[in-house]
C-alpha cells in the first residue's frame, strides 16, 4: 500500500486513466504515421510494398525510415524518438549515417551500402548512436521500393534496438 511519503515522492498509483491516455496518444500517432505512409505510397506511385509500414508499426513496433533514392530521409515515424532521440523532424533531409559512429563496422557499412547499390532487400545489425551519444545495436531490414514503371523511388528501413 502506497503511503503519502510514496505519494509525495512521485510514485503514486497508476490510474486507469493513465493507460487509457498513453493507448490514446499512441493510436493518434500510429493514425498520423499511417496516413503519411499512403500519402507517401500515392505520391511516389508505389508498385507494391515489400511489408505494410501498417504492420511494421503495429504488430512490430519498429522504427519506419523512408528516404528517396539518393538516401536523404524523407520520412520518420513518431517512434523514432524512442528510439534515436532524434524528433522525426531533426531527421528529415539527413542520410541515415546521422545515426553512425566510431563504433560502426565498416563491415556493417558495407552490408547496406552494397545492397543499396544493387538496389536489393537486406538485414542486418549496425552499431547506432544516439543524439546524446549513447551507443546501441540496431536491427535493420531494408527494402528498395518500385514505382510502378519499374523505377527505384524510395528505400524503407524498419528498425529496432537490438535486445
Amino acid at each position: 500500500m502506497k503511503t503519502k511519503k510514496d505519494i509525495a515522492a512521485g510514485s503514486a498509483p497508476l490510474h486507469c486513466w493513465d493507460i487509457y491516455m498513453y493507448a490514446y496518444q499512441r493510436r493518434m500517432q500510429l493514425s498520423a504515421d499511417l496516413t503519411m505512409f499512403k500519402n507517401i505510397q500515392a505520391q511516389y506511385k508505389w508498385s507494391t510494398t515489400p511489408v505494410s509500414p501498417g504492420y511494421a508499426l503495429l504488430w512490430l513496433n519498429r522504427v519506419v525510415i523512408i528516404t528517396n533514392p539518393d538516401l536523404q530521409v524523407i520520412y520518420a515515424t513518431e517512434n523514432i524518438y524512442t528510439l534515436t532521440g532524434y524528433k522525426p523532424g531533426e531527421v528529415i533531409g539527413n542520410r541515415p549515417s546521422i545515426f553512425q559512429g566510431r563504433d560502426t563496422t565498416p563491415e556493417s557499412r558495407n552490408i547496406i551500402r552494397t545492397a543499396v547499390d544493387r538496389k536489393l532487400p537486406f538485414e542486418t545489425v549496425i552499431t547506432n548512436y544516439k543524439k546524446d551519444g549513447t551507443r546501441y545495436e540496431c536491427h535493420v531490414d531494408g527494402y528498395p521500393i518500385f514505382n510502378k514503371d519499374g523505377n527505384l523511388v524510395n528505400f524503407m528501413a524498419l528498425e529496432n534496438k537490438v535486445a
